[in-house]
């Protein structure tokens, strides 16, 4: 296990690094994508354009997956071993704060009667980011369980042989908040147990999960208290 500090694009800055040394942690883990669409693994490293997000938008399912092993591959000669990832559309959503942690120290969690109403998702947004400001006007529908179940497998198999080849490992992050469907759309790892279903599907080192206490946590406060999850 690390100790790590994560940090957003508006974060990595010198103070916060001296920051993370400080507080004893080894890594960090950096929020921002910091490569261009094509998977030129000898490309310099750049933060995303619009002509990059425009050309991702564009590209096919194949074209992007591409990408990603050429990112893998990137990754592991450059000695980074780990590329944690999120798996789910509506991504972290719903957040409220209140004085759940040791002391009544102040954190956050999910608490569904302050959370906003679960109003679909509009076209050319995902992970509460609107990609395409000129989609079409309604919003991207159902996801089920199956569909997206199904897409992971995709994702899965595709990319576990190259990480294995690379020396890289994929950490799964679980569902925040874990719940079954978010919005329309389905969850994946949302209770303990299926953790082991996202392992099963190409049993390797490199296919790995990311442990997010929190999240588990709320996973165990769903168990306890259906309509309350929050983070203790």
């Amino acid at each position: 296990m690390k100790l790590g500090l994560g940090l957003y694009n508006h974060l990595l800055k010198p103070e916060n690094y001296r920051f993370a040394r400080q507080a004893g942690a080894t890594h960090l883990v950096i929020h921002t994508p910091i490569f261009r669409h094509g998977g030129d693994p000898d490309a310099t490293p750049a933060l995303w354009t619009e002509e990059d997000l425009r050309g991702l938008k564009a590209a096919s399912k194949a074209e992007q997956m591409e990408d990603l092993k050429g990112m893998i591959r990137a990754m592991g000669r450059a000695g980074i071993p780990v590329m944690g990832y999120n798996f789910s559309i509506a991504g972290v959503w719903g957040r409220t704060y209140g004085e759940w942690g040791r002391g009544k120290a102040r954190s956050i969690g999910y608490v569904e009667a302050e959370a906003p109403p679960q109003d679909p998702i509009p076209n050319g947004t995902v992970w509460n980011t609107r990609y395409d400001p000129d989609a079409a006007a309604g919003d991207i529908g159902t996801v089920t369980s199956e569909q997206l179940w199904s897409r992971l497998e995709y994702f899965l198999k595709e990319l576990v042989p190259v990480a294995e080849e690379a020396g890289v490992r994929l950490a799964a992050h679980p569902d925040d908040p874990p719940l079954p469907t978010l919005r329309g759309t389905a969850r994946l790892v949302y209770k303990p147990e299926l953790y082991q279903r996202l392992l099963d599907i190409v049993p390797s080192p490199a296919n790995a999960l990311e442990f997010c206490q929190g999240t588990i946590a709320e996973m165990i406060s769903v168990l306890r208290m259906p309509r309350t999850r929050a983070r203790p």
